[in-house]
């Protein structure tokens, strides 16, 4: 049987989440872990906040218990934080120094984190807690359900531009890159930091104008202006925003077959 304690710890109506990388996805969940043997899940909580976070909390009370599949437990406290302290990313025992998978820790807005990520923390409590039943009541009765699931094509996007929160569409992108484990996208104006991998970003945009033309990089199709051959089989693709673009050798195959026909050579 597996057993977890988490905590919801509440600033002015914000979360305290952590930001997690497993297998190159990322996601965003409440803080805490495994209750080891001998502790009661009230004393996990609090360390694991410890250890996480930085952080010396105390329980307020109980919120939920949730049996899950494969005999597994998680029960999530009310906590609150004791004195000033500011929240920083501590370390997973469970995991390597070099393999840590909490990325940051911060105070997020519900607006802010994604509909999958969030669907999870109702069933942790969080509708007991704060003001989030008046929130949740005021969305009123209007039927809705995230774009992606229904049109991966056109879906809405958010990442970070300029420590900001934003929201683009995906027919806006030019390319996608990722430079030292951080996921970028560039449109015409924007660089915008997303919270995703590349293999997520090419899944869940499920368009084929969408290339994967690298191991670092997805470039939009639609995007392209013109492409020139180079020697070794490459090939210098330029973007309307005049960006240039290498196609290594090993992509350029299938680069050529989805581009016949339709766009002008040098």
């Amino acid at each position: 049987m597996s057993e977890k304690s988490v905590a919801v710890i509440l600033k002015e109506n914000t979360i305290l989440m952590e930001k997690l990388v497993i297998d190159g996805r990322a996601f965003y969940s409440l803080p805490g872990g495994t209750i080891e043997p001998g502790e009661t899940p009230e004393q996990a909580v609090i360390r694991e906040l410890k250890e996480e976070c930085n952080l010396d909390v105390e329980v307020v009370r109980p919120l939920s218990v949730v049996h899950r599949v494969k005999n597994r437990t998680k029960y999530t406290f009310e906590c609150k934080i004791v004195g000033n302290q500011i929240p920083s990313v501590g370390k997973d025992p469970e995991f390597p120094d070099d393999q840590q998978i909490i990325k940051d820790v911060l105070f997020m807005h519900l607006e802010d984190i994604n509909e999958k990520d969030r669907a999870f923390l109702w069933s942790e409590g969080l509708m007991e807690t704060g003001d989030f039943t008046d929130e949740v009541m005021s969305w009123g009765d209007i039927i809705s359900y995230p774009k992606a699931k229904e049109d991966p094509s056109y879906s809405k996007l958010t990442g970070k531009c300029d420590d900001e929160t934003v929201t683009f569409d995906a027919d806006d992108i030019l390319y996608i890159e990722k430079v030292d484990d951080k996921t970028f996208v560039y449109t015409s104006d924007r660089v915008i930091r997303v919270d995703h991998s590349l293999r997520d970003l090419e899944d869940g945009l499920h368009n084929p104008k969408f290339f994967r033309c690298s191991k670092s990089m997805i470039v939009n199709i639609d995007k392209v202006e013109r492409l020139k051959s180079l020697s070794s089989n490459r090939i210098d693709v330029v973007l309307e925003s005049n960006e240039h673009i290498i196609i290594s050798r090993t992509y350029a195959s299938d680069f050529r077959r989805l581009l016949k026909g339709g766009l002008k050579r040098d």
